[in-house]
């Protein structure tokens, strides 16, 4: 999914299906839980989890980018780094539902992989 729908009320009708989803994050000032150095979990923002991401390896492609040094965009062979750290996000499963209470169902926990992929040069 694209940024659009970097929603946790969308992601938690997908997650009560039992589906898996990737969606390009857009509020990198979400509230998440990642693991640290020490592997322990810390509360902070998704930023802040960026800081914790290890490299998992590089893969080519071809994709319409313009590189570094180069005027216009045109469809070339890339290079793309892939970067990953396990990160949870927490939610309260009755929010926004019709007829639902704010504060009657405990919050929910969800485990999730938070993955940069970088077009190295561009």
């Amino acid at each position: 999914m694209d940024s659009g729908f970097d929603d946790v009320a969308v992601w938690r009708t997908i997650w009560e299906q039992g589906q898996h989803m990737l969606c390009r994050a857009k509020h990198i000032d979400r509230l998440v839980q990642y693991k640290t150095q020490s592997n322990e979990w810390q509360a902070g923002h998704l930023a802040d989890a960026e800081w914790h991401l290890r490299a998992q390896g590089r893969v080519q492609t071809s994709m319409v980018v313009r590189l570094k040094g180069q005027r216009y965009e045109k469809r070339q062979g890339v290079t793309v780094q892939l970067s990953s750290c396990p990160i949870r996000v927490s939610y309260e499963p009755d929010v926004r539902r019709v007829g639902s209470a704010k504060g009657e169902a405990a919050k929910v926990t969800q485990a999730m992989w938070l993955l940069k992929v970088e077009v190295l040069d561009s």
